[in-house]
């Protein structure tokens, strides 16, 4: 039996772990957008901030 196979007898007998894992995933790589958005727009509101003040 390859990974492959393995794999997927895995994905097939066991859905609610395979849900948990899409959704977890899911969850982490929207989290990780919206620090790197809220990131952004803290670096440029503080730029902006920085340069009205120092004219």
């Amino acid at each position: 039996m390859n990974t492959f196979q393995l794999s997927w007898k895995n994905l097939r007998y066991k859905p609610l772990s395979t849900l948990l894992i899409l959704v977890l995933f899911s969850l982490g790589v929207g989290l990780i957008s919206l620090l790197l958005l809220v990131e952004n727009q803290l670096r440029e509101n503080f730029e902006k901030i920085w340069r009205e003040s120092t004219w």
